[in-house]
């Protein structure tokens, strides 16, 4: 490994760990095979798993509400349907994208006109 500072992403009592120098793609992970009982959880979802995915619902469907970005993302990790939990976490987690820049709201979700223009991640 690098010479990367480990950082905590979210908040001091449930963060989860994280190299701050990373530069790879997050991979969104279908949990539906999982045994465990608490990794499906929507609380065990790291933030940037969930930042990702919903980045995917919005770039797949050019703009999206946030029910449908929910339900979107929650087939992404191998739920069939969106619980009120992963509604919630979607809709915090969209919310920072806005704040970051990385995701504009005006009535759906919809990617920042230059990064629509170049794709989100140059993966098609």
């Amino acid at each position: 490994m690098g010479g990367g500072q480990v950082c905590r992403d979210g908040d001091e009592t449930k963060g989860f760990l994280d190299r701050s120098d990373r530069i790879e793609a997050v991979t969104v992970r279908d949990r539906s095979s999982v045994r465990s009982q608490s990794l499906p959880r929507v609380d065990m979802l790291p933030p940037p798993e969930v930042k990702d995915a919903i980045l995917r619902a919005v770039e797949r469907n050019v703009g999206i509400g946030l029910a449908d970005c929910a339900r979107e993302v929650a087939r992404m990790f191998g739920a069939r349907y969106a619980s009120e939990e992963m509604r919630l976490a979607v809709e915090l987690r969209a919310d920072e994208l806005v704040r970051e820049g990385r995701l504009v709201l005006s009535g759906d979700l919809r990617l920042p006109r230059e990064r629509s223009d170049h794709g989100l991640t140059g993966r098609r």
